[in-house]
């Protein structure tokens, strides 16, 4: 009894991880009588030894029922794969329903990679299914033609019992905007959905949607390039870095730090990296993160909260400069007004849309700022990493690699090549480069794409996901499965990394990818780049009118960080097989990163 009283109080600690609004706000219920839970949980006048009796028995009796239940789950599951998608859902009901949702509840939390994978791979292969947890049951879309059309729906979609609880837990929103994403069941289309009641300035979905849309991909991301460029050889340049050999204690900040500190200042302006310590803060909120997850006390991580609270500061006063307060005032005038000093124009103009909201502030403002600042960084740092890492541990990709960038003879000479946009555009469009770029974010990203269609229930050929349910794409399980992928015949496992993947003929008209290579050193000359016969597979960025906006940005900054670094500089990476494994520490959430440090040995070249 006391097993169950604990993994109850356990789990009402995460009872909300996917509720229908918002993570904190709703009762458990374990979808059985109250009553009973009463009588579980009530002390009885027995004796201690009938207690324990009692006690033991009830446990003995939930485990075999757990096991029955899965033994029944998994047999439905695995029907055969050529009958419909909804025969292959799993499909408990009755007593076991609560048994089978709370302990996949917890697996779910304690191991999200091994209870999906049990959950949607029959017979090796990706196939749909149905979870259901503690308050919720979770569609579990997988197979390229149903991904392909959910991300056709995904214009009436939202994310929000997600968004909602990072908002509250990990970036400090006030109560009063959270309850206006809550209110709004709009979408985030030009227009509204046709039964919604929510006022234009109240449509959260479309701000958010909007600021990273325009800033990222809008008329402002040639200057953002050409700032972010600028900022990144400023910061490579003032590194300790010598024409010797020197010893570093880890790649991953390394790399990580530079990118970080120019992305951030391209967007936000030198000013507020000048006036405080922005990045070095913002990069240990990316780890404290995880630990606001669990939703523990202030007084057991008084680090992470006074590391957040410095954030949520820095950004409060960034914004009070543009707007008077302090004598601080950026002009705004076209011929007048200074990006690099003051950040990206638009992300500026983008602010008076949301204080435009009702009950919107400054506070609202500054929470959303940090959202963004974590969403343009967090995956991006450890993604230049993986490429990097790869490239200069195997010295024939790296030799492959230079010979496809221009060649140079300083600090100098890297900027000004780097800070041409046909140069970019090249290096952006090398086909060597584009299946480095790729194979990383299809062996290192792996995200929770969520969906859930408040008004629509969504045919997914013949699989219907009933309106204002939850469905979910796992890219870990897109990308390491399937027989649409390029294995040079098995030669190369998804399992590990292979530059040439992504590479085919130019001749090549067949649908599927070809074998690119037999030897590792044979010429680029007669391939290209082709991602053909893989959407819906490859998806690192989700799909539909929903994917990631700053897709097209992210490619451009990780492509120019790895050729800045492999023109600059030599290096040794010196750690061994266990620390550049991958760790799933934050499995669902972005780009993973290694289990342990990377020592390396760096020098300049030029």
């Amino acid at each position: 009894m006391l097993f169950i009283q604990s993994v109850y109080r356990l789990y009402r600690h995460f009872d909300m991880l996917f509720s229908n609004s918002t993570f904190a706000t709703f009762p458990l219920d374990l979808d059985f009588d109250r009553h009973i839970v009463r009588t579980l949980s009530k002390p009885q006048n027995l004796p201690n030894e009938h207690m324990d009796h009692r006690a033991l028995s009830f446990l003995v009796f939930c485990i075999l029922a757990f096991r029955m239940a899965r033994k029944v789950t998994v047999t439905r599951r695995h029907a055969p794969y050529d009958r419909p998608p909804l025969i292959s859902s799993t499909n408990v009901s009755g007593f076991f329903r609560p048994i089978v949702s709370l302990f996949n509840t917890i697996y779910f939390i304690l191991s999200p990679k091994t209870i999906l994978l049990s959950f949607t791979t029959a017979h090796g292969k990706p196939a749909p299914s149905r979870m259901h947890l503690v308050n919720e049951t979770i569609h579990l879309v997988q197979r390229k033609e149903n991904i392909q059309r959910l991300w056709r729906h995904s214009f009436g979609s939202r994310a929000l019992s997600l968004h909602v609880y990072l908002f509250k837990h990990w970036f400090a929103m006030p109560q009063k905007i959270i309850d206006k994403y809550l209110a709004d069941d709009s979408g985030s289309g030009p227009k509204s959905h046709h039964l919604s009641s929510v006022e234009t300035q109240n449509r959260t979905d479309r701000l958010s949607h909007s600021v990273f849309k325009d800033v990222l991909s809008g008329s402002d991301t040639a200057s953002l390039c050409q700032r972010y460029v600028l900022r990144l050889c400023n910061a490579l340049d003032q590194s300790d870095i010598t024409e010797s050999w020197t010893s570093q204690p880890d790649l991953v900040n390394f790399v990580g730090g530079a990118l970080t500190l120019a992305n951030t200042e391209a967007l936000w302006g030198t000013h507020l990296t000048e006036t405080s310590n922005f990045c070095d803060d913002l990069i240990k909120f990316f780890k404290d993160t995880q630990i606001f997850t669990y939703r523990l006390p202030r007084w057991l991580i008084p680090k992470a909260f006074a590391r957040r609270e410095r954030l949520l500061s820095d950004l409060h006063r960034w914004q009070s400069f543009a707007t008077g307060v302090d004598g601080h005032i950026a002009p705004w005038e076209d011929n007048e007004y200074n990006d690099g000093k003051w950040g990206s124009k638009r992300l500026r103009k983008w602010q008076a849309d949301f204080l435009g909201m009702d009950d919107a502030d400054a506070t609202g403002l500054a929470s959303v700022h940090l959202t963004f600042a974590w969403a343009v960084n967090v995956s991006l740092g450890p993604a230049a990493f993986w490429a990097v890492q790869e490239i200069f541990h195997d010295p024939i990709l790296l030799e492959r690699v230079r010979s496809r960038l221009p060649r140079a003879r300083s600090v100098a000479n890297v900027t000004s090549l780097l800070s041409q946009a046909q140069i970019r555009e090249e290096i952006c469009a090398d086909p060597l480069m584009q299946s480095i770029y790729t194979e990383i974010l299809r062996l290192r990203v792996c995200a929770f794409v969520v969906r859930r269609f408040p008004h629509d229930s969504v045919d997914l050929h013949g699989w219907r996901v009933p309106r204002d349910q939850i469905c979910l794409v796992s890219t870990h399980i897109a990308h390491m499965h399937g027989d649409e992928w390029n294995t040079d015949g098995g030669k190369e496992p998804l399992n590990r990394f292979w530059a040439n993947r992504f590479l085919v003929l130019k001749t090549d008209t067949d649908t599927k990818l070809a074998p690119p290579a037999t030897s590792k050193s044979c010429p680029e000359d007669p391939w290209k780049f082709s991602l053909r016969g893989l959407e819906g597979v490859w998806i690192p960025f989700g799909g539909g009118p929903r994917a990631c906006p700053g897709r097209h940005l992210a490619k451009h900054h990780m492509l120019v960080i790895v050729a800045a670094m492999v023109m600059l500089f030599d290096m040794e990476i010196a750690a061994g097989d266990r620390p550049l494994r991958a760790s799933h520490a934050n499995h669902g959430l972005g780009t993973l990163l290694p289990v342990g440090k990377v020592p390396f040995s760096v020098r300049r070249r030029v």
